[in-house]
């Protein structure tokens, strides 16, 4: 199940040529108004582009492969006005990261410690945390309407 921009479900066939090493990770991301593919390679933390024309990578002005380093994926989807939205892990925090469609770092915010989790859930993301209720560890559940 791969998430798409556009509500309209049509059946598309997509060669993709190119899988890094290990192959591209779940969960992935298709812009077909953008014909490009975003995933994470299995054995990397970063966040790849494919074009969906070519099924070749897209690289940048220096002519690498276009690789955004991100952590641990959770999350990918696009917002409201097309930028692309990542919840990812390092060792200490939960990340939320904005791109625009070259893999350009538009925003950076840390939501919070490893203690914390995010996970989607249809519209909603649901944000647990571990806390402390009358002297006891807690798991605490906020629900955030996407």
């Amino acid at each position: 199940m791969i998430p798409i921009e556009d509500d309209t479900l049509e059946k598309q066939s997509i060669s993709i040529k190119y899988f890094p090493e290990g192959g591209i990770e779940k969960p992935s991301y298709i812009d077909f108004p953008n014909n490009k593919l975003y995933g994470l390679g299995k054995k990397s933390t970063g966040l790849l582009q494919v074009s969906l024309d070519s099924g070749e990578p897209l690289y940048d002005e220096s002519e690498n492969e276009k690789v955004a380093e991100v952590g641990e994926l959770v999350h990918m989807s696009s917002n409201e006005i097309g930028e692309i939205e990542v919840f990812s892990n390092d060792s200490l925090y939960l990340h939320k990261r904005v791109f625009d469609k070259n893999l350009n770092v538009l925003s950076e915010e840390i939501i919070g410690s490893r203690n914390e989790h995010v996970t989607v859930h249809d519209n909603m993301l649901h944000y647990w945390e571990v806390i402390t209720h009358d002297h006891q560890p807690t798991l605490h559940l906020t629900k955030i309407q996407r």
